[in-house]
């Protein structure tokens, strides 16, 4: 199942599914980021229901060039973070089991709305 077919109960307010390139392969309905901030992170409520979530994480082809980290939480704990540089996109597995609130967070180097930096989630799905 997509996770962009969850609705979100709460979420960033720099979050939003939209087309994105990187390492130039096309990704529609990427969980896009723009200029991550600490803001607070996305939360769904997955309610055991899910053993794993899958995504490749980048940063958009056209972004500024700065590092950007996405941290995944189950019910308030670090399950996995990963660093997003430009052009060296990352397959990521993340393990839910048990998991009751899954929450998703990026964060750029400053919180500046100047920067340009585009962060992304292509082809999230949460595995059974």
């Amino acid at each position: 199942m997509h996770l962009s077919d969850l609705e979100a109960f709460s979420g960033s307010i720099d979050y939003e599914l939209r087309s994105v390139t990187m390492g130039t392969k096309r990704y529609d309905q990427a969980m896009v980021f723009t200029n991550p901030c600490d803001g607070p992170p996305i939360e769904y409520s997955v309610n055991e229901r899910y053993k794993s979530l899958t995504f490749t994480a980048g940063l958009d082809d056209n972004t500024t060039a700065e590092t950007v980290k996405v941290a995944v939480m189950g019910d308030g704990r670090g399950r996995k973070a990963v660093g997003l540089v430009i052009n060296r996109l990352q397959t990521v597995t993340v393990d839910l089991t048990g998991v009751v609130k899954l929450a998703i967070e990026a964060s750029g180097p400053e919180c500046s709305y100047r920067d340009g930096i585009v962060a992304a989630l292509g082809d999230a799905t949460l595995h059974w």
